[in-house]
């Protein structure tokens, strides 16, 4: 069974539907993750490896209970 996507093509509204292998996923995440490590971060990576550890710390740190503070005391939410 071959599972289709919908592409949306960068500043327009067109959408195509794609048969998607696994390097076409790798090719769309590595851009994307890029795209948004220059957007938050300012600047350009040095290199992917530099994005895939800061995308790999951003996972890590939702995986971390949240902390809520109570008055001077701050206290885990699990």
């Amino acid at each position: 069974m071959n599972i289709k996507n919908i592409d949306f093509y960068s500043g327009s509204n067109v959408a195509i539907l794609e048969d998607y292998d696994v390097e076409r996923w790798n090719s769309l995440a590595e851009r994307t993750n890029t795209r948004m490590f220059i957007k938050l971060n300012g600047r350009d990576p040095v290199n992917y490896e530099e994005v895939r550890l800061w995308v790999r710390s951003l996972s890590e740190q939702k995986e971390k209970p949240a902390a809520v503070t109570v008055g001077s005391h701050i206290q885990s939410v699990n």
